[in-house]
């Protein structure tokens, strides 16, 4: 049974579960990410991570990983970007500003690690902080490595294939929120006139064409 909160895109009960009744879907793109390939990790060559300190210390983890951070190489970034790239234990301890190679001897030398870090893949970064983040600013500048496209669950009607089953005259209620006016009160006027509704989108008035189909 259907309730009427399951015919709403605002409700947990209605929304479709890919979009989450926003009617489109976002992926996070390597092009967008790695605008330049050409650049090593260290360079700045992924573009999504954060600014200022923050971005310092993912690259910080990689060399401490062991990762080669300065070679300008496309399937070390490529792993950063998906997110495959993440190690087994991903806390661990840093050396601000060690060059590749040099972590070893930094922890013979019995070095005072100067922080816990914890590192993130660029494309997980990027879809947590779009989720998370209270702040408009950091939600406009990661929405930048994010491309919008039509769910292809819902087409953009934002409702769950349940409430969507359900139809009225031939049309869900998808359509029945994309339908133009005019459309919507010609394919209802036969109602108040007591006229039996068409069941199908073949047995519409003339005119009438449901967003879709």
């Amino acid at each position: 049974m259907l309730y009427a909160e399951d015919f709403s895109p605002n409700t947990p009960q209605g929304a479709c579960p890919s979009c989450h009744g926003l009617g489109h879907i976002y992926e996070v793109t390597e092009t967008l990410m790695v605008p330049d390939p050409s650049l090593s990790i260290r360079e700045k060559a992924i573009a999504s991570w954060p600014p200022a300190w923050h971005g310092q210390n993912l690259r910080d983890i990689l060399v401490t990983l062991g990762y080669d951070i300065d070679t300008p190489g496309k399937i070390c970034q490529r792993k950063t970007v998906s997110g495959s790239f993440l190690p087994k234990t991903p806390h661990c301890t840093g050396f601000p500003g060690t060059e590749s190679g040099r972590y070893a001897r930094s922890r013979q030398e019995k070095m005072t690690p100067g922080y816990m870090g914890t590192f993130t893949g660029a494309r997980r970064y990027v879809l947590h902080t779009f989720a998370s983040t209270q702040s408009a600013l950091m939600r406009k500048r990661v929405s930048r490595f994010m491309e919008g496209k039509l769910c292809p669950v819902c087409h953009g009607k934002r409702l769950k294939s349940e409430s969507l089953s359900v139809t009225f005259a031939g049309v869900d209620i998808g359509e029945f929120m994309q339908m133009p006016l005019d459309q919507l009160a010609e394919l209802l006027l036969p109602i108040s006139r007591g006229i039996s509704v068409p069941t199908t989108p073949a047995q519409m008035p003339t005119g009438i064409s449901p967003v879709g189909i």
